[in-house]
């Protein structure tokens, strides 16, 4: 019997009978162990061929009209690493402007996100957000004319506190994707060589704001392009959704949404499906203002005056644009298309970080189009002029 007790390390004594339970136990300790390991590398493979495709996952763009922002979304962002076969890359339309439909052909292909790099103290990166539907699910739902995407841009991705607070109160919609452009990838957009065929004096226009330089006018024309091109909505930073926007605010039937603006439609919050004519008319305005004039003011030439003149000439009217102050829906006597506007208030926060906007704005290495005012920077001579467009005759300016 004193050969068969054994002293542990406490000092108590334990019998063979003892050892085998403690063994018996541990036994199934690693068992148990092991099961959920198992358990949890299954669920994982099953989560990472969910978002590959291989469950039929698609990235989120719930309008035909819109396919091909998918992969766009991917590209805006250098922190993005495409995911998919070589074959699901090759189906995927890059451009897809001149596309009659565009809609029925997009893959199942996800962003993974790479390790974001460091912000200064107090500041937080920010990463696009990609929303994921089911190809196959049977919905008699009719989809939207403007893609649930939300478009920003600023100077960088590194955020102050107040935007990135905005930008969640965004992201609080789950069906709704969120773009985020910095200044390198404004300008990879805005110097595309596809804005030729529409836009052939863009070029010139880059140009004078370059050498003005007033990035705010970039910005201007980068939202109008993009939500052209693509169908969404923009919304600036310091711009807020209030407690009554949620995902059906925009009707599925809405060509436009703007909400008012002093009378006229917003510029710093508005949505649109692709193509819409208001906004190219806009994006021809804002370049011919800029290249007609000695001098540089964003809210004149690029920012609510060119919208303003859009929205004139889609109406095809000098009247109607600046007397707004309740619901209303337009219609285009040229091609009938239409605009639906809304009062601010209803919908919209602007200038949500009041007192704290003009540091807020330093903080990111911005500047409000207030202290960024230029006089005549063109050596006396209009934007025309100054990059050598003989005989220019401006149409809006």
């Amino acid at each position: 019997q004193d050969q068969q007790t054994i002293t542990n390390k406490e000092g108590s004594m334990s019998t063979p009978r003892d050892l085998q339970t403690g063994y018996s136990g541990r036994k199934m300790l690693c068992i148990g162990g092991v099961t959920i390991i198992c358990v949890c590398v299954l669920n994982y493979i099953e989560i990472i061929n969910k978002y590959t495709g291989m469950m039929g996952g698609i990235l989120m763009m719930d309008s035909d009209s819109a396919a091909g922002q998918s992969l766009l979304a991917i590209e805006s962002a250098p922190n993005y690493t495409l995911v998919g076969t070589t074959t699901q890359k090759a189906e995927i339309a890059v451009n897809h402007q001149d596309e009659d439909a565009v809609g029925d052909y997009i893959m199942p292909i996800i962003a993974e996100t790479n390790a974001a790099p460091s912000c200064p103290e107090g500041q937080f990166y920010l990463e696009d957000k990609v929303v994921i539907t089911n190809s196959n699910s049977q919905s008699n739902e009719q989809p939207r004319l403007i893609p649930n995407v939300l478009y920003q841009t600023g100077k960088s991705r590194c955020l102050t506190h107040h935007f990135k607070r905005g930008i969640e109160t965004w992201r609080k919609d789950p069906e709704m994707a969120n773009v985020y452009h910095d200044d390198e990838a404004m300008d990879e957009l805005l110097n595309d060589p596809k804005w030729e065929k529409y836009f052939p004096n863009l070029k010139y226009f880059l140009q004078c704001v370059n050498h003005a330089e007033m990035p705010v006018m970039k910005a201007d024309v980068w939202r109008l392009l993009i939500v052209w091109e693509n169908g969404g909505i923009y919304a600036d930073l310091d711009v807020l959704p209030t407690d009554v926007f949620h995902n059906n605010t925009i009707r599925e039937d809405d060509d436009a949404f703007f909400t008012i603006d002093v009378g006229r439609v917003s510029q710093y919050f508005f949505a649109a499906s692709p193509r819409h004519p208001l906004l190219f008319n806009a994006v021809l305005c804002a370049i011919d203002k800029v290249l007609s004039n000695k001098k540089v003011f964003p809210p004149f030439h690029t920012g609510p005056g060119a919208m303003k003149c859009g929205h004139r000439l889609f109406l095809n009217s000098t009247d109607g644009i600046q007397h707004l102050n309740q619901t209303t829906i337009q219609t285009s006597p040229i091609d009938g298309r239409r605009v639906r506007i809304e009062p601010e208030g209803s919908f919209i926060i602007r200038d949500f970080v009041l007192r704290s906007k003009k540091k807020a704005y330093k903080d990111m290495g911005m500047l409000h189009y207030h202290e960024n005012r230029r006089g005549a920077i063109y050596g006396g001579k209009t934007c025309s002029e100054f990059v050598g467009i003989p005989n220019y005759n401006t149409t809006y300016g």
